[in-house]
């Protein structure tokens, strides 16, 4: 298997995204390539994101929202099985891409498998294959998305919404993906964290209330 492409859009929020990378590298023992969007972010956001190594890091000259920013970072993947795509304010859990990948290989009508199920995702039903369990959803935010390749060249690219017009680009994806007959799970236990309760905009995202009532890890920065 060729090394993962994970993409991640940056906006500032310079602490959880420092905390994004770090839980990564420490707790993703599969290669993977690193792929960074900066979206116009503070000068002391981008000088942190140019320490970070190994990665590729793309700045975009103004804020264009993150469907651009995904959209900008799948144009360089390459040719991969799987993609994957995460924001910056995530905690990763050790093994979660393994677990993953595992359901993508037991499962293969799934065509996205987030690391987590958010409050609004619908849960549809609860699947076991070779002694591995998935629930499958309605949707999976963008916060979290391991992508096949086959769904992707059929369902893909990203929807541009302005920056804030946050959260639709992600639930029209998965509208697509399941249209074109594929399915979207998780596993029963979160192998990732969202730390994001307020967005960009130092608004509430959407389901912050549900996000809350996760069992963080001891020392995780939440804000």
């Amino acid at each position: 298997m060729n090394e993962i492409p994970i993409i991640m859009p940056v906006k500032d929020r310079i602490e959880l995204t420092r905390q994004t990378v770090q839980t990564l590298f420490q707790n993703t023992k599969i290669p993977f390539r690193l792929i960074i969007i900066s979206d116009a972010s503070e000068e002391k956001t981008n000088d942190y994101l140019k320490s970070v190594s190994p990665a590729t890091l793309i700045l975009m000259p103004k804020n264009t929202g993150a469907a651009s920013c995904k959209n900008a970072g799948m144009a360089i993947v390459g040719d991969n099985e799987y993609y994957y795509i995460t924001d910056n304010d995530m905690y990763f859990m050790p093994n979660w891409l393994e677990a993953l990948l595992k359901i993508m290989e037991a499962f293969p009508k799934v065509g996205i498998v987030g690391g987590r199920n958010h409050g609004y995702h619908g849960i549809l039903e609860h699947k076991e294959n070779q002694g591995i369990r998935i629930q499958t959803a309605l949707q999976q935010a963008g916060f979290s998305m391991l992508v096949r390749k086959e769904a992707w060249l059929s369902c893909g690219p990203f929807l541009h919404y302005s920056p804030q017009d946050l959260g639709k680009e992600d639930v029209k994806f998965c509208n697509k993906v399941r249209e074109a007959n594929w399915e979207i799970a998780q596993p029963p236990e979160p192998v990732i964290f969202h730390c994001g309760i307020k967005n960009t905009f130092n608004v509430s995202t959407a389901g912050a209330d549900s996000e809350m009532k996760q069992n963080f890890p001891s020392g995780v920065i939440v804000k």
